[in-house]
């Protein structure tokens, strides 16, 4: 990588948080390992505070629903030469063609937590 930073520290809601280091250590784990090595990864959770615990319950169960979309759409990804077609011909966050797709409305429970 161009800074050639090797300890990355990531912080996240706790709720975010399982999703979150999932993504990471797939990402960071893929080779080509960089010349200067593997990187360390640290996570740091910080305080669900001022959600209401029906919004908190609801991104819960979205992250999870998440979660396990990811770990089925990353299952045959093992270079970063392929994590990186996937997010940028693929994946529906990110990719042109999700402009062509109807997005699934997102619960109005999870909303109200942004």
């Amino acid at each position: 990588d161009v800074a050639g930073w090797r300890r990355l520290v990531v912080v996240n809601n706790e709720f975010h948080m399982p999703r979150t280091r999932l993504i990471f250590e797939k990402v960071f784990g893929l080779p080509p390992v960089p010349a200067a090595g593997s990187y360390e990864l640290e996570f740091v959770e910080v305080p669900d505070v001022g959600l209401e615990p029906e919004a908190l319950q609801a991104r819960k169960e979205r992250e999870a629903r998440s979660a396990e979309g990811f770990k089925k759409n990353s299952a045959q990804i093992c270079s970063m030469r392929q994590m990186h077609d996937f997010i940028f011909s693929t994946h529906m966050a990110y990719s042109s063609k999700r402009l062509l797709v109807d997005r699934e409305p997102v619960d109005p429970k999870v909303l109200a937590s942004y």
